[in-house]
């Protein structure tokens, strides 16, 4: 026999041995894949569920953040259509004080109706309400409505407001009335 002959038969003899087993030898490798898969499969199955349910539970976190800061800031601002009312009231009594120092009013009524105003006043504060500083200030259309333009003299007053018509207010860190001024030109 020759050497081709031998290793001819040698082959059948592991065709044939390989045969009575029931597996050949790349089945043997697929089938020990297959039961690592299943495995992996589940793992990677579960990261994926894990990053899930985090993601899942920060979006929650978030909107409870959110919606609890939106009742902060619908709280803060739900009394200033009743602040913005009152500041009319706050107006009058600067005028009422105003007109009965220049007309020397009883001391006795000048000092009832500081008192009533500033209570009113501090009591307005306390929920917010804050003065606009305006007079002397740069005019910004954002907090103030421009009435009208004087010339100046001062070439440092020009695009600054020179007089202040009406005070403007801030509740809360938002402009709730604009301030009325005059601009120098």
């Amino acid at each position: 026999m020759n050497s081709k002959e031998i290793n001819t038969e040698e082959n059948e003899k592991e065709n044939v041995q390989n045969e009575s087993s029931g597996f050949q030898p790349e089945e043997i490798s697929s089938h020990a894949e297959a039961e690592k898969n299943p495995a992996a499969e589940m793992e990677e199955e579960l990261a994926l569920t894990k990053d899930k349910l985090l993601r899942l539970y920060s979006e929650f976190d978030n909107y409870k953040k959110r919606t609890l800061r939106e009742k902060i800031e619908f709280s803060k601002m739900a009394s200033a259509d009743v602040i913005s009312s009152l500041l009319t009231v706050l107006d009058d009594f600067e005028r009422a004080m105003k007109s009965m120092t220049e007309t020397k009013q009883d001391a006795g009524v000048i000092e009832g109706v500081n008192l009533v105003y500033t209570k009113l006043k501090t009591t307005l504060e306390q929920k917010g309400l804050k003065e606009m500083k305006s007079a002397g200030e740069n005019f910004d259309p954002d907090l103030h409505d421009a009435l009208s333009n004087i010339e100046v003299e001062d070439k440092t007053m020009k695009g600054k407001v020179v007089e202040e018509i009406q005070k403007g207010y801030y509740l809360n860190g938002v402009v709730v009335r604009h301030a009325k001024v005059i601009v120098g030109n």
